[in-house]
């Protein structure tokens, strides 16, 4: 017996012994045709498997601050981390010019082709810790470089800002 309302339908199964299984199924499905699913999606799937509590989040930050070199690594953690969550470090940091890319899917300074892979010495480097955390959340960086001279006009005795949000 199947009920449609619109963009919602109810199906009900009848069972053995008078017990009755419903099945919410939400939207319309195209005739069980595969699809590929849509950037949006995808992406907010994956953010749920790297993050999945915020303690996830907090041991992909700490493993990319030991990634940066960092010796002191401070967290702070409100509200079980749904209200904030932040991780500072003393470590190399990120130029100015890439802080667009850091919370992109698949964006990473660890390896360049998949030959890297075989001598990768680092915890993280697939590109998807900030990325999943840009996802589920608000997340802003703020990074400055150790003493470097920098020859494309950024400052190295300042930091920089960027911020990220789900679009």
């Amino acid at each position: 017996e199947e009920e449609n309302n619109g963009e919602e339908a109810i199906t009900t199964t009848s069972r053995p012994h008078n017990h009755h299984r419903r099945v919410r199924k939400r939207g319309t499905h195209n005739n069980n045709k595969i699809e590929t699913l849509p950037k949006e999606v995808v992406d907010r799937i994956a953010a749920g498997e790297v993050i999945q509590r915020p303690v996830n989040v907090v041991k992909e930050l700490v493993e990319n601050s030991l990634d940066a070199d960092s010796t002191h690594i401070e967290v702070q953690v409100t509200g079980g981390g749904l209200r904030l969550l932040s991780v500072t470090d003393d470590g190399i940091g990120i130029h100015p010019r890439d802080l667009a890319l850091a919370a992109t899917r698949f964006a990473t300074s660890k390896l360049c082709s998949f030959d890297d892979l075989k001598s990768i010495r680092t915890f993280g480097f697939r590109g998807e810790a900030l990325a999943s955390a840009s996802m589920v959340g608000r997340l802003s960086i703020s990074s400055k470089q150790r003493n470097q001279n920098d020859m494309n006009g950024y400052s190295t005795s300042c930091a920089y800002k960027q911020s990220y949000r789900d679009s």
